[in-house]
Formats: structure tokens, sequence, C-alpha cells
């Protein structure tokens, strides 16, 4: 899902003004032909402004339900994601508030056309008319805080990563500043921002390699996500992303950062409740004394070379991508 293809959702009175606009236009082009009679004339130019009213607002109110996306018809992970990081049953409410609106929208449209079909006086179109224009101006106001939650909304999913799902997927996890961007930056042809202080990546930083004909998306997930009360909307995307979409982790130790092993640990083993294949891969081992990567080495069986890494992670992809091709090959009906 590309969430940055979701149009703006603007206050209630910028459907209102556009619906007036193609009013006067419409009763103005209608006004400039010949009639039988004066009646026949406001009869026709009224309803045409009813019809272009009517018609101008629910096709905005359908436009704004099309393009947010179905959220029960979503992926797993695009669900939870939305489920997390927005209120999501005022995000249901809003949705139903602007279906209400377009119904009602369409009721009064019908209503007050046949009105027009029966006044017999200018007076009695433009009584018809007044009462149109309050009851959907009053329709639009009752939903205006619903739009502009619909709009904080679209900003939120702006912030979404655009990840291509069903391809073999690598998170990158770790600590703040322990040299996962700078990682990803090797293994990938991304380059992210890199600041010299922790929590600098302000979004999952996302890049891709291909080996031989094994395509992966790498994952740069930020944060410590080990603070489940405290995460904010970045760090709950890179835990989701782990838990639904990666096929394997890498995790980057890092003996040089102030972060005690100890804390290092404890979020090591917090990942592992995922049951995804983890590697071990330790960072800045060319500022650390020989000794204390080699004592290191001996309790965790960690990763030091890139081509190391890099061979590890195209055996896994190519792996994946086999047993996908025998699996849609089992699945495929015998007369096929």
């Amino acid at each position: 899902m590309n969430y940055q293809r979701i149009k703006p959702v603007m206050p209630y009175t910028h459907y209102l003004d556009r619906a007036f606009s193609r009013a006067k236009k419409s009763a103005a082009s209608l006004e400039s032909k010949r009639y039988s009679s004066d009646i026949t004339m406001h009869r026709v130019a009224e309803n045409g402004r009813i019809l272009a009213i009517t018609k101008s607002l629910i096709e905005d109110m359908k436009a704004i339900l099309l393009t947010f996306p179905n959220v029960d018809d979503l992926p797993e992970f695009d669900n939870e994601l939305v489920k997390c990081t927005l209120d999501y049953p005022s995000l249901k409410r809003a949705f139903g508030a602007v279906l209400w609106a377009q119904k009602k929208t369409e009721e009064f449209g019908r209503k007050y056309q046949r009105l027009m079909g029966a006044a017999r006086s200018e007076v009695m179109f433009k009584r018809a008319e007044a009462e149109f224009y309050g009851r959907i101006s009053s329709i639009m106001k009752q939903i205006n805080s619903q739009l502009l939650f619909l709009e904080q909304a679209r900003k939120v999913m702006k912030e979404y990563p655009n990840i291509n799902q069903g391809v073999f997927i690598v998170a990158i996890a770790g600590f703040p500043n322990v040299g996962k961007s700078t990682l990803l930056k090797k293994l990938t042809k991304a380059k992210p921002a890199i600041e010299a202080y922790p929590f600098t990546t302000k979004g999952l930083n996302l890049g891709f390699a291909n080996y031989g004909s094994a395509y992966v998306q790498y994952i740069d997930t930020p944060g410590t996500l080990n603070r489940l009360n405290k995460m904010n909307n970045i760090e709950k995307q890179a835990v989701l992303a782990i838990k639904h979409l990666s096929e394997l982790v890498v995790y980057v130790f890092d003996l040089t950062e102030p972060y005690p092993l100890a804390q290092q640990e404890t979020l090591l083993e917090g990942l592992k409740e995922y049951h995804k294949k983890i590697i071990l891969y330790l960072s800045k081992t060319d500022i650390l004394d020989k000794q204390v990567v080699a004592s290191f080495a001996r309790h965790y069986p960690v990763i030091t070379d890139i081509g190391q890494l890099e061979k590890m992670i195209s055996d896994a992809a190519k792996e994946y991508y086999r047993n996908s091709a025998i699996a849609a090959r089992a699945a495929k009906p015998e007369h096929e």
C-alpha cells in the first residue's frame, strides 16, 4: 500500500464552496437558454443548482472514502500498523460520518428536486433553495471534526514506509547509534542520513540489494524496541516490520557505546520472541582492540566481515526464493 498517494482531506467549507461554485456556473448556463416561461426557467435553473451541489458533494465524499484503504482488508503488517499508530475506533467513526454525509446529501438532493418540480412561483423556488442550502451546509458542518481527524490520520499514514512486501526482507536491529545505518549503507544502495548522536533515524531507512536473482529488501529499524509503553510511531513501525515482514534479523552489537552489554543482550533476547533467524554482527571493530573482539567472539558467534555477512544473507535469500518457487509449483493445479 502506497500511503503517500492518499489525497488531502479539507475542512467542510472547502467542499461547500466548491459545490456552490459549480452550482452557480450550472445555473448561469441554464438561465442563458430560452424557455416557454419564467417559471420554467426558474425550475430548470434551481434544479440545476441542486443537482450540481449534490453531485459535487457526493463525488467528494466518495473520493475521501476511496482514497483511504479499507483497514480490515490490509495485510497483517499494515493492519496492525494503522491500529497501533492511530485511534482506530475514531478512524472508523470518521469514515462512517463521511458515508452518512454522502447518503444524506443524496437523500436531500432527491427531496428538493421533487419540491422544485412541484413549485409554482419564484418565491417557492427560493424558499426550497434556501432550505436545501441550509440543510446541506448543516450536514457538512456536522462532519467537520471527522474531516479534520482524517487529514491528521493521512499525515500519519504518509510517514508509513513503502515496503515491498512479498520479497526477502532483512531487518537490521540494535540500540541507537551502534552502526545500523552505516551497515545498511555498506550492504545496499541506500544513503541513509547518519549523525554522531543517538536516535538519529527519523523513519525506517530502506535499502535493497540483488544477489544474483535474489532480491533483498533491508530495513534499518530505529529505537531500542524494548520500551513498549513508550514507543513512538517510528519505533512501532520497526517492531511490526520485524514481527510481520522480516525473514531474517541482523542484530548489531557495539562495544564502543555507553549502552551496557547487559542491555544489548536483553534487547537481543526480546527479539527472539518473534522466532526469526538472527545473525549477530559486531560493528566498529576497526577501533576495537583485537583481544576484545576475540574475547567477545568466544561468547557470541558474531560476524565482523561484511563479505561474510553478505554471503550468509545471500544464501538465506536464495533458499527463501527456492522454497517459494517449490511451494508455488506444489500449489499449482495439475490441469494447468
